[in-house]
Parts: structure tokens; C-alpha cells; sequence
């Protein structure tokens, strides 16, 4: 059975910050997009600090990086820790997403590594999808070194850590995604827009249609439970929901 993780945490002090935190609405409403398309047996599991009205299975979500805010926490997946943890094959998913259709070749992935790559060079690996048999990509949490987070000013205010060997290579969008394409770009075998996945920005920018996607993540401010957003665009409305 192919395990479907997610995350919900609440960072304490973060001072870059894009939106409002998650709630167990989000880990819901995920899971029931995920349940209506996917039609291969799954398991949903969510890491979090706080497993109040979240109704699928949860695992508490460790500590370690925790003070480094943003997502480097998320990296601990890529340890062999996660075969106690998960067991079986896994795939990460971002919550902030939109799964408007049938999702089940991409959860049945063969490879025992496989992430999605978006348009832009500045993250060739996105953290918002990716899966592995548990330990396949252990040395991308064992090489982790703290020592190379460096505290850094943001265009949008606020400061953040950043790798500063990811950053010195052009790998400027995210924390954890930015580390992980500094390890392992372009080695790994990936998804594309080819395979009706894509970011909303892209189509913000009318490089995508969503009519022609079936998985949005919606990156940077924007989440789809912003009911500015769910006038706008029905096909969020119409998506993000329990029931349909």
C-alpha cells in the first residue's frame, strides 16, 4: 500500500512569513482530494505538532531543524529512519494543492526516487512532490550540515536561513527544495507539466491552463482556502473541498 504523507506544523518566531498557518481543514480537505483521486489502495498520513480535527492517521513530527524554520524539517524524510517510520514506498505531497483529476499513475510510481520539476532553474526540484522507497536517498539528510545555513534578508521583508552552497549555485526558491536540488540535480527521474502537474504562479502568468492540469500546487502567498482566491477561480471552489 502506498503511503501519501503530508505536513502540518506551526513555526514559533518565523519572521518570513507568506500566509496564515495550516489547519487541520487543509490536512482534511487534502485528504479527501487525494481519496477521490486516487484508485490504487493509499494511506494518508500526516507529521504534525498538532493532531487536533485532523481526521486520518498522524505521526508526531520531529524536532530536529525545527529552529531553522521554514521547511528544512521536511528533509528528515529523506532518512533511512522513515523505513520504521512510513515502511512501505511513500510519496510527499504539499498541502496547499489542487488535485482536480485522477492522480493514481503518479501515486503508482515504479522508481525508488522520483520529484517534480517545475519551469523555473532557480529550484529544479520542487519539495511539493516527490517519492522514494524509504532510505533510497538517505545521504540527502545525513550530508545536511547546519553549519551552511546562513541568515539572509528577503526581497519581501523578514530574513530566513538559506544554504548557502544551494543559494551560491542559483537554487533561490524554498529551503528544503533549494538543498535538495544542490544534492541531487538533474540525477533523479521526474514529473513535468507534461504529466498534468504545475504551479499556480504558472498560471497566474498563463504559462498553464488549469483545464489542462490535474495537480496545481499553489506556491508562495496564495492558499486555497482564501475565499478572494475561490471567487476568482471556481476551479479552486470547486476542488478544494470535502465533499463533491
Amino acid at each position: 500500500m502506498i503511503k501519501i504523507v503530508c505536513f502540518k506544523w506551526k513555526s514559533a518566531g518565523e519572521t518570513f512569513r507568506y500566509r496564515e498557518p495550516y489547519t487541520a481543514e487543509h490536512v482534511n480537505i487534502f485528504a479527501a482530494m487525494i481519496n477521490r483521486h486516487v484508485k490504487t489502495p493509499h494511506e494518508v498520513i500526516c507529521f504534525t505538532d498538532d493532531p487536533r480535527g485532523i481526521n486520518v492517521k498522524t505521526i508526531p513530527i520531529w524536532d530536529d531543524l525545527a529552529e531553522y524554520q521554514m521547511c528544512y524539517r521536511r528533509l528528515k524524510l529523506f532518512s533511512s529512519e522513515m523505513k520504521t517510520l512510513i515502511g512501505d514506498k511513500f510519496i510527499a505531497l504539499d498541502i496547499d494543492c489542487i488535485i482536480k483529476g485522477d492522480i493514481t499513475d503518479i501515486v503508482e510510481f515504479k522508481e525508488d526516487f522520483k520529484i517534480f520539476q517545475p519551469r523555473t532553474t532557480k529550484t529544479p526540484y520542487a519539495g511539493g512532490l516527490f517519492g522514494m522507497n524509504p532510505g533510497s536517498r538517505a545521504f540527502v539528510w545525513d550530508d545536511f550540515n547546519t553549519e551552511d545555513l546562513v541568515w539572509m534578508p528577503q526581497k519581501r521583508g523578514g530574513h530566513r536561513y538559506v544554504h548557502k552552497k544551494a543559494h551560491d549555485m542559483g537554487y533561490t526558491v524554498g529551503s528544503d527544495q533549494a538543498y535538495i536540488s544542490y544534492k541531487l540535480y538533474p540525477k533523479e527521474k521526474t514529473w513535468t507539466q507534461i504529466n498534468g502537474i504545475g504551479l499556480f504562479s504558472d498560471v497566474l502568468q498563463k504559462k498553464n491552463n488549469p483545464a489542462d492540469l490535474r495537480l496545481i500546487f499553489l506556491n508562495g502567498k496564495y492558499d486555497p482556502s482564501q475565499k478572494d482566491l475561490q471567487e476568482k477561480y471556481p476551479w479552486i471552489k470547486n476542488n478544494w473541498t470535502i465533499h463533491q
